[in-house]
């Protein structure tokens, strides 16, 4: 894993913990909750359904429903019904959501560059100890 993409993990579970989710603040159609539950569904090997991304990002399943109905209106997600639970449906991420995915990594990397350009190699080698040694105490403090 890159110095950038520790950071950028680090930074959702940051924001997830200090409840930070809930800002909007971004150069994009769509504000930061909607970005994130939209990577969280592309960052998903498996099916996934709307509670599965609730328990990850903490949010209220109400409004993870109206950021899904959002996300399927702007055609960044589709749905398709689960074969084995009829009530259930399964999140899909669009190509065109994909694009905005792209663009938002992009963006974030590019502001994560601006700030790790100022850092000495060694630096980097000890913030991303540092991020790595945060990651494992909040994971296990949790």
């Amino acid at each position: 894993m890159t110095t950038t993409e520790v950071l950028r993990n680090f930074n959702l579970s940051y924001d997830v913990l200090l409840g930070q989710v809930q800002r909007r603040n971004l150069p994009f159609e769509l504000g930061y909750p909607a970005i994130q539950f939209l990577v969280t569904c592309a960052n998903c090997t498996e099916p996934v359904r709307g509670t599965d991304i609730v328990a990850v990002l903490q949010l209220d399943s109400s409004y993870a429903s109206r950021l899904v109905k959002q996300l399927v209106t702007t055609g960044y997600l589709t749905t398709k019904s689960v074969s084995t639970d009829g009530r259930a449906k399964e999140l899909v991420v669009t190509p065109v959501g994909q694009e905005l995915i792209t663009a938002y990594l992009h963006y974030v990397d590019k502001k994560v560059a601006a700030y790790l350009i100022q850092l000495s190699v060694n630096e980097l080698e000890q913030l991303q100890q540092s991020i790595e040694t945060l990651q494992k105490i909040v994971l296990f403090s949790t």
